[in-house]
Formats: structure tokens, sequence, C-alpha cells
């Protein structure tokens, strides 16, 4: 648990990253995330741990927190059928397709397409693994 920053996407802007670095700095102090949501400030943290990644999503606003772990969940799912296993090193390994998958499945911050059958089609980069 070093809480390195593997991949990190903004899409409204309304958050700052000076956010990101306390929420990172708590996560290295405490050694352990115990709880899913975490606040600091105004700014909630969602987080699950998939393998050997930490998957998060950040909000400043009112959001349905089933929402987006279900959403986190299913992106957990998606990223398993691509890589298998969800690590720092598969992550750096196909960042650009991890980067494509986001772009496909979130939309102005808002979870779309999470379908592997449908982002099969939508993405030649790489295809789920077998």
């Amino acid at each position: 648990m070093r809480g390195d920053r593997l991949i990190e996407r903004y899409y409204r802007g309304n958050i700052s990253k000076n956010i990101i670095r306390a929420f990172r700095h708590h996560h290295i102090a405490t050694k352990k995330l115990n709880k899913p949501v975490t606040r600091i400030d105004d700014t909630y943290f969602f987080h699950i741990k998939v393998d050997d990644v930490i998957l998060g999503a950040v909000s400043n606003e009112n959001v349905n927190p089933s929402l987006v772990f279900q959403f986190l969940h299913a992106l957990s799912g998606l990223f398993r059928a691509y890589f298998r296993k969800v690590n720092p090193t598969t992550i750096r390994d196909h960042f650009v397709l991890v980067y494509e998958l986001l772009d496909e499945c979130i939309d102005n911050g808002y979870p779309q397409i999470t379908g592997i059958e449908v982002l099969k089609e939508l993405i030649k980069l790489g295809g789920p693994t077998k």
C-alpha cells in the first residue's frame, strides 16, 4: 500500500489536485483503508480494492454512493476481463487501453457503457482475454 497514482482522469475540473494529494497522504499515514468512503473537507473519496490496486472515484457534489460503487465494481470486472489480474504492472503496461476504456465508460463524470461486448466493438486496441 504505497499510495502511488497509476492513472487519474479529471472530467469536470471541479476537483483540486491538492485534495487528491491529501487523500493519498491520509491513505499512506493510516496504512489502511477500512472505510469505503473517506471525507476530507467537502470532498468524498469512494474506493474499492481490486487485487493489488485501489480503484477510486472522487466527488464534491451530492452523488448516490450506490451508483458510484456499482460503477467501480463494473469497472473492476471490465479490467479483469481485459487484463485478468489488476495490478500496477498491468495498469502501467496497458495505460493507453485503460484511458480508452475510461473515456468510453464515463462521459463528463457520468457512468455510461460498461458492457464488455459493447466495448469490444468500440475499442479495437485490445480485447478481453479468454
